[in-house]
């Protein structure tokens, strides 16, 4: 059975070679003083509401300008009400000062997500946001992001009661793979491929 505390501390005691667990850490540039409590927060209360579905979309990892800021996968600092407003959750708050608070990403996601009468459980294969030498950027996860995070998508997968699975993009898709999980692909909505990824969630969740 799917514990949302036990898996919350599972998240909280993962790192890696040129990971930020947003969790646990605190960005020195633009985190407010309570930042980690309040993405964990803001991922108990997401948690909550979604533990329950029966569809997943897993996506790679976080990003600098999303899941990193906020805690919750896909989503910037302006699409946190949206995200409340979906799934039904209490306010979700600002864990920011300062720095970008819109993704295109979390666009395009929440943008598909709001219209669905019952919106999947969105998540990401690695949990914790992967940086090339400036955290401010973003890097395509690799072999090790995976090998140091793999007990979070595990526990998961394993305590879920997902009957429906789908990957966005191709590396979600690989290691889910490799896991002996079968998804259905799902093209990523950046770098051109939001009416792709706009046509096949309408496709697939009808």
């Amino acid at each position: 059975m799917f514990d949302t505390e036990e898996f919350i501390r599972l998240i909280k005691s993962q790192s890696g070679k040129g990971l930020f667990n947003q969790y646990s850490g605190r960005c020195e540039l633009h985190d407010g003083e309570e930042a980690p409590l309040i993405r964990e927060n803001n991922l108990r209360e997401y948690l909550n509401a979604v533990k329950s579905c029966d569809s997943i979309i897993i996506g790679e990892a976080p990003g600098y300008i999303g899941c990193r800021r906020t805690g919750i996968p896909f989503t910037d600092n302006s699409h946190l009400s949206v995200v409340s407003t979906t799934y039904g959750l209490d306010k979700l708050n600002t864990a920011t000062k300062s720095g970008k608070d819109k993704e295109n990403s979390a666009l395009y996601m929440w943008r598909e997500m709001s219209r669905l009468d019952n919106p999947p459980f969105v998540w990401n294969l690695i949990p914790l946001h992967p940086y090339k030498d400036s955290q401010m950027t973003n890097r395509t996860p690799v072999k090790r992001d995976f090998e140091n995070t793999s007990e979070v998508i595990l526990y998961l997968l394993k305590h879920g009661n997902f009957t429906k699975l789908y990957s966005i993009g191709r590396i979600a898709e690989k290691y889910l793979a490799k896991m002996g999980y079968s998804s259905t692909y799902i093209r990523h909505p950046s770098h051109g491929g939001s009416v792709i990824f706009k046509n096949q969630i309408r496709e697939y969740f009808k």
